[in-house]
């Protein structure tokens, strides 16, 4: 296991609270208590700000915080989504503006400058259009493998400190608070992209999107998992007749481009039958070429084949393009 690491930098920082600050934290012990009986009660209340729990540990009071996975967009004109464990909050690319993030960020109960860090998978701009601004407005590190700092560092980002520019080897996980990250490659067009395995409170999440295919390496690791976010692109026959070139269309379905509804479908079956995993989020839907039905059907029709009911047996959603989707709690 190996930190990621920074030019010269050395991350980490510990912190000491005094006996003067308990009525700070029985106002926040309260706030917490509270949120776990309206969850009970089956409402889904805006989570405590970050530090809630860390307080009350602090006191030597328990609390189980949920892991939670929301996305604020996925598809492509932008791609964004919040992992948080109620303590360390993350996000999975910010190909959004950093007026659509402040907005969805408030919208889950979160501060802007109370991001934890922003994980990138590769640098198109759909994913680091944000990146730059939100990491340099409030001091949030950018985590990207080498190569790809390489790619986005000289016109996608310019503005982040140099401290916050956070290098990783794809092949290491590393901790960002209590959550480790496990990168892994994945074949796409770009420098060196990744997708990210987020383990937390004994709960596994995996991210997968932007892959011109799945083999299987990525199943067994992805079976594991108890949610899964996973590339359902395009619709082969609205790709075939649309509109757009030749070599863009071969691009999309090549060997580094995007999963279609069909290889999502299938790679969806491969996972429910060597593991665990029965909650999925369909993402990265194209504008143009697909849209959500069609992703869904495919679903339907390929669980259909195993006997299982999409709805019953599995749950299958899709994130919305341009707007904040569900928040799932584990």
């Amino acid at each position: 296991m190996a930190p990621a690491q920074t030019m010269g930098i050395c991350i980490g920082t510990a912190n000491g609270y005094g006996g003067a600050l308990r009525p700070l934290v029985r106002r926040r012990a309260l706030a917490v208590w509270r949120w776990r009986w309206y969850n009970l009660q089956g409402f889904a209340p805006v989570l405590p700000k970050k530090g809630a729990a860390q307080w009350l540990n602090i006191e030597g009071i328990s609390v189980d915080m949920p892991l939670i996975l929301q996305t604020f967009c996925s598809g492509s004109d932008g791609n964004c989504a919040l992992v948080s464990d109620g303590s360390t909050h993350l996000l999975i690319d910010a190909g959004l503006t950093l007026k659509n993030a402040e907005a969805a960020l408030h919208g889950a109960g979160i501060s802007p400058g109370e991001l934890s860090a922003i994980l990138i998978t590769h640098e198109h701009t759909d994913h680091v259009r944000g990146a730059d601004l939100i990491a340099s407005r409030y001091d949030v590190p950018i985590y990207a493998t080498g190569a790809t700092w390489v790619a986005m560092e000289t016109r996608l980002v310019t503005r982040t400190a140099a401290k916050n520019r956070i290098v990783f080897d794809k092949a290491d996980d590393f901790y960002i608070g209590d959550i480790n990250v496990q990168p892994f490659g994945i074949p796409h067009d770009a420098a060196d992209p990744v997708g990210y395995v987020i383990f937390s409170k004994g709960r596994r999440i995996v991210f997968a999107t932007d892959m011109g295919y799945t083999n299987e390496r990525f199943v067994k690791r992805a079976a594991q998992a108890d949610l899964m976010v996973l590339e359902s692109n395009y619709d082969p026959d609205m790709l075939r007749d649309g509109r757009y070139p030749a070599a863009l269309k071969a691009r999309i379905a090549g060997r580094k481009g995007h999963l279609s509804n069909q290889d999502s479908a299938g790679t969806m079956l491969g996972c429910i039958r060597g593991g665990q995993v029965r909650r999925f989020i369909l993402g990265h839907l194209s504008r143009n070429n697909n849209t959500p039905q069609l992703a869904l059907r495919a679903s339907m029709a390929a669980l259909a084949q195993e006997g299982l009911r999409m709805g019953m047996d599995i749950d299958v959603t899709v994130a919305p393009r341009t707007t904040p989707g569900e928040r799932f709690v584990l």
